[in-house]
């Protein structure tokens, strides 16, 4: 046999699964096939994970984080003016999500919400909608 395909076969370690008693080399590290055994062993145990390169916040990146929020919320207030005058949106309704799902995640969801209810009970309220039948008849609808 040539020594590519003897390099591919596995250690012949017999290892019984039936006995009670574990082999003393079960509770032993796994030692590296053919070479020396050391005992400096670098890769048992726990390893500190260094990150590098690692930019802390600046002021600067802060205020793009915060223009790109106050950008977004604008971007939704034009597509919720686009649906209510019945137009298509400005904006891929994909970024709308995206942009809906990054305020949620910053922890502004109540916010969103109670702007996504005003802005659709004055839509609601307005002339074209409910707000039109309350005018000389007194009928007003609650919702």
């Amino acid at each position: 046999m040539s020594a590519k395909v003897q390099g591919k076969r596995p250690v012949s370690e017999v290892i019984d699964l039936t006995s009670s008693q574990p082999s003393p080399s079960a509770n032993a590290p796994p030692r590296p096939r053919g070479g020396p055994v050391s005992a400096l062993q670098p890769h048992i145990g726990p390893r500190k994970i260094v990150i590098k390169n690692l930019r802390p916040a600046s002021a600067a990146r802060a205020q793009g984080v915060d223009e790109y929020y106050s950008r977004t919320r604008g971007e939704l207030e034009a597509a919720l003016g686009a649906i209510f005058a019945g137009r298509a949106t400005p904006q891929p309704m994909e970024r709308l999500y995206r942009g809906v799902e990054d305020i949620c995640r910053k922890g502004e969801a109540a916010g969103l919400a109670e702007a996504l209810r005003g802005r659709c009970e004055g839509f609601l309220a307005g002339e074209g909608m409910l707000g039109g039948l309350g005018g000389e008849g007194g009928m007003m609808l609650r919702c």
